[in-house]
């Protein structure tokens, strides 16, 4: 892959094109390798999340229950 630059040059009263190529492989490679390890982090940080609203939601429920032997424990006294 390359870019390429045109520039019109007026010297006295002749015009002039310089062209100025660029080889840009190495910064796609680069930037693809960038977007799929942001890719890769995205979808690791929702597996996170969604572990981690699992974990929560299992304490609250642990809590509830906890307060419900209580109770019990409470009631049947």
């Amino acid at each position: 892959m390359a870019t390429v630059l045109l520039t019109k040059i007026n010297i006295g009263n002749e015009e002039f094109l310089q062209a100025l190529v660029r080889d840009i492989t190495e910064q796609k490679m680069s930037e693809e390798k960038l977007k799929k390890a942001a890719a890769e982090m995205k979808k690791n940080l929702a597996v996170s999340e969604r572990a981690n609203k699992l974990m929560v939601g299992r304490e609250l429920e642990m809590i509830k229950l906890k307060k419900e032997i209580n109770e019990l424990k409470r009631l049947s006294k």
